[in-house]
């Protein structure tokens, strides 16, 4: 039943939030079991939220990422955001098992063949409210780190100067400094782009809310001289 499944994709979960558990759970076939969840409640939210978050811990460390990708994760992950796209919690965690994915390269490639983007964006856009999510939706999108001039045809900044504005949140102003720096290392549309809505002057805004964070002044001088 869901609610087993539930269960079970939330003790895997637990386990996989340490390196020993991470392995314990992949030498078990959990990686699978978990996998097999999710496709088989592909509308039980608390089985997708569980299992996305299960395979963001797993995907934390190189081996069990590997193993994670080569049965599926990637797809899995984006079938669950694509089935409960109203649910913010489960596309947050999808985002997260996106971003962990995404740190090896040929994930990166498997993921954006998979238009991993389009989902992130998606739920960026319906769930605009939801500080937490946008931070998240936003660091997937920075390591999947799409080239410029590809990130500069999604709508991308403009959803993350959008966030910027409805949430006061050092973390997420810092990663829109950051995707400013990764647009200005493109072309022309990537820097027209950047002049349109004005990126350079919310670089300023974000110093000026948070006068006392290196975070967002180390990314924000970053991006300025990028775009100098």
């Amino acid at each position: 039943s869901a609610k087993v499944q539930e269960t079970a994709c939330w003790a895997l979960r637990e386990f996989a939030v340490h390196s020993e558990g991470r392995c314990a759970v992949q030498a078990a076939n959990g990686i699978e079991l978990v996998l097999q969840a999710m496709r088989d409640h592909v509308e039980a939210a608390p089985v997708l939220e569980h299992g996305c978050m299960a395979l963001a811990y797993l995907s934390c460390e190189a081996g069990p990422r590997r193993s994670v990708a080569q049965a599926g994760g990637i797809a899995a992950v984006l079938g669950g955001m694509r089935a409960v796209p109203e649910d913010p919690v489960v596309q947050e965690a999808g985002c997260l098992a996106l971003r962990n994915l995404s740190c090896s390269k040929e994930n990166r490639k498997a993921a954006d063949e998979l238009n991993s983007d389009y989902e992130i964006l998606q739920c960026m856009w319906m769930h605009a409210g939801s500080a937490a999510l946008q931070e998240t939706a936003l660091d997937a999108l920075l390591v999947l780190s799409l080239p410029p001039e590809q990130m500069a045809e999604t709508s991308a900044l403009e959803l993350a100067l959008h966030a910027a504005e409805l949430h006061r949140v050092e973390g997420l102003h810092a990663k829109v400094c950051r995707l400013i720096m990764h647009l200005g290392k493109g072309g022309k549309p990537a820097r027209a782009q950047l002049a349109d809505l004005a990126a350079e002057d919310f670089l300023r805004r974000a110093e000026r809310a948070f006068p006392e964070s290196s975070q967002v002044r180390d990314a924000a001088e970053s991006a300025r001289r990028v775009l100098a």
